[in-house]
């Protein structure tokens, strides 16, 4: 299993930016984009995400039924101050939670 570990940088940016939009794909095989609140667990560098009634979403639903996602942070950035920002981690990710948050976790 592929392990990510965030830099101290990376870190204080996924705290301090807790929205961002989910891509996965649906039951027809086309993509669908979600808003999502996201929070960083320090202590195990895993990416949080939630959301109220998350069981009953199709976000929720899609992740489940097919782990290949993208997300991406919304930068709130003034824009003289945004720069083109993005990471891919290697490996993969596996989705693990519950009914009202899930983890993205490294394979």
């Amino acid at each position: 299993m592929a392990s990510v570990t965030f830099t101290e940088t990376e870190r204080r940016y996924l705290v301090a930016h807790p929205l961002g939009r989910l891509a996965s794909i649906g039951p027809d095989g086309a993509p669908h984009n979600h808003p999502v609140a996201l929070w960083l667990d320090t202590g195990t560098d895993t990416i949080e995400i939630g959301g109220p009634d998350l069981a009953a979403s199709q976000k929720f639903r899609n992740v489940r039924a097919d782990p290949r996602i993208s997300l991406v942070v919304d930068d709130q950035a003034r824009p003289e101050e945004s720069v083109a920002r993005g990471a891919r981690p290697g490996g993969g990710w596996r989705c693990a939670g519950t009914s009202r948050s899930w983890s993205l976790r490294s394979r």
